[in-house]
């Protein structure tokens, strides 16, 4: 069943691009301006199903707007899509009751998983409660050699458990690895460092897979919309922002995994 998405707010910044063609490709797709106009466009035909408050900077929404909007539609699901200028603000800011906050990067990774696996819970739900049913829809499980280039162990040790947990094993970059052609390679970046960095390190896998064009993906520390764009354009399979959700991750490295298996 096709998603009635209802999206708020100035979609302008060029950060929220890749979500926008998301939602025209996988749901029926509304754009209003304000809280005023979504009242109003819910009161004036088919309700949507879901409800998106796209937040290009800081303060542009408050939960006074959010509350009023809840009272013309109680069972309507919410989230909140972050632009790269509101960078902090999942630390910092104050937190809407009901309505989950994620950067313009994990929205459409977050909306598949909701649909997917059917993980619509009221508004009113608890934090713990959100987590206890995502957590009940379970991860993907997949099976394959995953090369890590992660600046210390400690960075790999951490992925090596999620992904390992999942069928994965995993291999350090930085020691001998005991295989010819890894199923995927994985870009562990804290920050971003810069064109030159990611040019050598698409060498370094080139080298690693003995492949011209190997399969790779990016894990980026706060990555903005250029930096992000940067990473695709060089042949990543996926790239994910860090801080990450773990199904997140789980779910883009089995698909590129099985991305490399159907295309062999």
């Amino acid at each position: 069943m096709t998603q009635r998405v209802l999206l708020i707010g100035d979609c302008s910044d060029v950060c929220f691009a890749p979500l926008l063609t998301w939602l025209h490709e996988h749901s029926e797709l509304h754009q209003v301006s304000t809280s005023a106009a979504a009242a109003e466009f819910c009161r004036s035909g088919r309700p949507p199903q879901w409800i998106g408050w796209a937040q290009a900077r800081r303060g542009e929404f408050n939960s006074a707007e959010i509350e009023r909007l809840h009272q013309t539609m109680p069972l309507v699901r919410m989230f909140t899509a972050l632009g790269s200028w509101c960078e902090g603000e999942l630390r910092t800011g104050s937190p809407w009751p009901g309505v989950p906050r994620l950067y313009w990067y994990d929205v459409a990774g977050w909306l598949e998983r909701q649909w997917s696996h059917s993980l619509f819970a009221p508004r009113t739900v608890t934090v713990a409660e959100r987590a206890l049913l995502e957590t009940r829809a379970g991860l993907s499980k997949f099976s394959g050699h995953i090369v890590i280039e992660s600046p210390n162990h400690a960075g790999f040790a951490s992925l090596q458990t999620i992904l390992e947990s999942q069928g994965g094993t995993c291999h350090w970059a930085h020691r001998r690895i005991p295989i010819e052609s890894p199923d995927l390679l994985l870009w562990d970046c804290p920050r971003w460092p810069g064109a030159e960095a990611l040019k050598s390190i698409r060498q370094r896998f080139a080298l690693l897979a003995d492949s011209p064009d190997p399969r790779w993906g990016a894990l980026i520390g706060w990555p903005r919309w250029d930096e992000y764009q940067a990473a695709e354009q060089a042949g990543a399979a996926f790239v994910i922002a860090k801080p990450f959700s773990l199904d997140h991750l789980v779910s883009a490295v089995g698909d590129a995994i099985a991305a490399r298996d159907a295309a062999a």
